[in-house]
This record gives structure tokens, sequence and C-alpha cells, in this order.
């Protein structure tokens, strides 16, 4: 989107997958916060952090779910499901942090593990996640163009 302007050729953006990334980052901002701090005692600025991030991940998520009531595609579908595996995840997070255990580990690792070469079942499925999610915007364009 950022960069369509600049270029000669046509580009291609999808709002559906920008909606993903944005509650996955959110997933990410909200296991940080609460694996790194709690829930208990924060400082304003991170409780206004983690407020933010609950907010986001449930807009998104949202903008999703609309997605998979009003298509005939199940691509969006999957998507909400592995959104919500990964909120379920977040609880399960709190609840071994509640008990006063670590995390073995948590959402906001995933990144740093893939960078470390260490990708899991995680990362697979958020690339597979991408991947589908593109081809069913691209679908439902070249569908809604009559092509």
């Amino acid at each position: 989107r950022k960069w369509g302007g600049s270029l000669d050729r046509p580009t291609f953006s999808s709002n559906l997958l920008e909606s993903f990334e944005e509650a996955l980052d959110a997933s990410l901002q909200i296991s940080a916060i609460i694996n790194a701090r709690g829930i208990q005692d924060l400082h304003s600025d991170e409780e206004a952090a983690l407020s933010s991030a609950l907010d986001n991940f449930k807009t998104r998520r949202a903008a999703i779910e609309n997605a998979a009531n009003h298509t005939e595609t199940e691509h969006f579908v999957i998507a909400l499901d592995y959104l919500d595996r990964n909120w379920a995840r977040l609880g399960e997070e709190l609840e071994v942090l509640k008990s006063g255990q670590t995390v073995e580990t948590p959402i906001c690792m995933t990144p740093h593990l893939a960078i470390a070469g260490r990708s899991g079942e995680d990362v697979v499925d958020i690339v597979v996640m991408r991947l589908v999610l593109l081809q069913a915007e691209c679908d439902r364009i070249v569908s809604a163009s009559g092509r």
C-alpha cells in the first residue's frame, strides 16, 4: 500500500491480510507484556499498551470474522480459527503465569525463535495463513470483477 503510488505496475494490498497481521502483532504484544510484567501493578504506560493491544486484537479479529461469515471461501474461517487458537494460547499463558510458573515458549518468542533458526509449527502456520489470505483476497477480487 505504501509503495503503490511509486511503482509503475499495478499493486495489490490486502486489507484482510493486514488485519490478520495486526491481530498477530497485538497477540505478540499481549504475550510480551504479561510474560514480562504480569497483569498486576502495571505502570500506566504498560496498562495503556496492554489495553490498546487487546482492543486491536479484538477489532482485527472481528474484521476476519466478518469476512468468514460473509464470503463463500473457507480461507477466512481458517484464519479466524488460527486467531482463536492464538487467543486461547494467551489465556493459557496467563493461567501458567498466575500459578507462579514460567511459560516455556510464549507467543512473544515466536519471531525471536524464527530468527534464531528454531522456527517451529507456529512460524509455518503464520506463513501458510498469509498465503491463504492473499489467495482468498485475490480470488474474491477476480470473482467480483466477473473474470
